[in-house]
């Protein structure tokens, strides 16, 4: 083989390794915490819910969802809260400010998806581990009885 083509043979080599290790590195939030990947944290919904397609923006401070509820019940009134890991519980419900929720427009059918934007509360930097849960204030009537339902566990990065 002539020693011209083996020196490039051996260069190319090594320029795609040094590609392969560069993006390794910088895929890596602990390395480059501003990258999240395709998908910037796992939703997970619960027994009787859906979470999908999460995503958490660092400039609004939202964590857009898609959610759906499969409780056999419409919600004619509905909110979604974010609760941080380690929040305090009450009687089965986080303590939480419920006047910071966002609303649900139109409320939340049985078994319809939809786009939701929840506040995600107390600064977060980019690339700062995010994980908590996604609790829902609801009414099966308007004006009737205030129910609470967890409907997702959400563990992801601030982009």
């Amino acid at each position: 083989m002539n020693k011209g083509l083996q020196y490039f043979a051996i260069a190319v080599v090594l320029v795609a390794v040094v590609l392969i290790a560069f993006y390794a590195l910088s895929s890596s939030p602990a390395v480059n915490p501003g990258y999240h990947g395709t998908k910037p944290g796992t939703c997970t919904g619960t027994s009787t819910s859906t979470c999908s397609s999460p995503s958490y923006n660092h400039s609004t401070g939202n964590l857009s969802v898609q959610l759906m509820q499969s409780s056999g019940s419409n919600w004619t009134v509905a909110s979604a809260i974010f609760v941080p890991a380690g929040t305090a519980f009450s009687g089965g419900t986080p303590v939480v400010s419920w006047n910071d929720a966002a609303s649900i427009t139109g409320g939340l059918p049985s078994g319809v998806s939809k786009s939701v934007r929840v506040p995600v509360s107390g600064p977060v930097s980019i690339g700062q581990h995010v994980a908590g849960t996604i609790w829902a204030q609801y009414q099966i009537t308007t004006g009737g009885t205030v129910y609470y339902m967890q409907l997702a566990t959400f563990d992801g990065y601030a982009g």
